[in-house]
């Protein structure tokens, strides 16, 4: 839906959400891609939330965290639904652009399940449920 079928106070509501969003992550082009997403998305409002959560959080703490979090289906479904790649550089980007998340954020070893990870010496092994670590225990951070 372009600005002109809105109307004056659906506009300065857009435009009030993509500041927020801007201010959040600091990214404009970043803002304005998920305010499409949003304004497009049909389907189940938690998978929405997750998506952008995931987003949020990954850019904190690394797409490694997010990967012991969350299943491969999960992460696929995240991605499509914001239409990005969270391992790779925004599409608009150049081509040597940081990924929208690095390995590992500033708060990567806040996660049970990576440290776990370091101290067997197999990031995928745990990642894909080759050991012993269980599903609560992925999803502890500390």
């Amino acid at each position: 839906m372009s600005d002109e079928k809105l109307t004056p106070t659906q506009r300065k509501a857009r435009k009030a959400a993509i500041e927020s969003m801007k201010e959040l992550l600091g990214d404009e082009k970043l803002a304005l891609h998920l305010e499409e997403r949003i304004r497009v998305f049909s389907g189940n409002y938690d998978h929405l939330e997750a998506a952008l959560g995931a987003l949020l959080a990954g850019r904190l703490m690394g797409w490694q965290t997010m990967r012991i979090i969350h299943t491969n289906a999960t992460m696929n479904r995240m991605e499509k639904i914001l239409d990005l790649k969270f391992r790779e550089p925004p599409p608009w980007a150049s081509g040597d652009a940081s990924p929208l998340m690095e390995k590992r954020g500033v708060y990567a070893q806040k996660s049970y399940a990576l440290r776990f990870a370091d101290k067997v010496g197999d990031f995928w092994a745990v990642a894909q449920g080759g050991t012993d670590i269980t599903k609560k225990q992925r999803r502890v951070v500390d």
